[in-house]
């Protein structure tokens, strides 16, 4: 069987995590029987192959989970694959990739977008949603006190306005971002519904009637 005589290794430092990618060619078992690849960015030797027999055997440090991995892998799956795995057997994550260079390249892109997905956007899909649900429940709860104060359920304990009026028009109602104030145009009491208040929509939907 004919091999091919160079390859491309890919895998993040198990020190620093940069990611790293190397040429491995056959001359380099020759006569010395091993190699060892220095991490660009911190200078660690983090990954060694060394020609045993009819096997390569790499050590990888892992990053994932603090040991040390060894695969032994046949010559015509490391020289001659496309791309191959090889996965940390405790996180089962993929810390070495072998194979061409566009290949290896290609499947390295993959798995750190799999990464970032799986760190952030999930994360931020969920504080999204959350946040969407927020805005919903004050929006709902606004709505409650401008019916209450509509229905004229709104007033302040002293009872009246400057001209002499009763109840719930003679309450003035303003936004503040998004909280919500109630004054008194007579007395100038006033009362203030914060964020958080108008996130419990549920007790805002309880009030009947509201006094200042």
């Amino acid at each position: 069987m004919l091999l091919n005589n160079q390859n491309t290794i890919t895998y993040r430092c198990g020190v620093c995590e940069a990611p790293q990618i190397k040429s491995v060619s056959m001359f380099d078992f020759v006569g010395k029987g091993g190699k060892a690849f220095f991490c660009d960015d911190c200078k660690d030797a983090n990954v060694s192959i060394i020609k045993r027999r009819k096997m390569y055997c790499v050590k990888i440090f892992c990053g994932d989970c603090g040991e040390e991995h060894i695969f032994n892998i046949k010559p015509e799956r490391f020289w001659d694959e496309e791309v191959a795995e090889y996965r940390c057997p405790l996180a089962d994550s993929v810390i070495l990739i072998t194979g061409t260079l566009e290949k290896v390249q290609k499947r390295m892109d993959e798995l750190d977008e799999e990464y970032m997905t799986g760190i952030f956007g999930e994360e931020m899909l969920e504080a999204e949603q959350l946040l969407v649900q927020s805005l919903e429940n004050i929006f709902e709860s606004l709505n409650v006190i401008h019916n209450l104060a509509r229905a004229g359920k709104v007033s302040c304990t002293c009872g009246r306005n400057p001209s002499g009026g009763r109840g719930g028009d003679d309450i003035s109602i303003t936004t503040a971002g998004l909280a919500l104030e109630l004054k008194c145009n007579a007395c100038g009491a006033v009362k203030v519904f914060s964020m958080n208040e108008l996130e419990n929509v549920d007790i805002i939907k309880k009030i009947k009637n509201l006094k200042i």
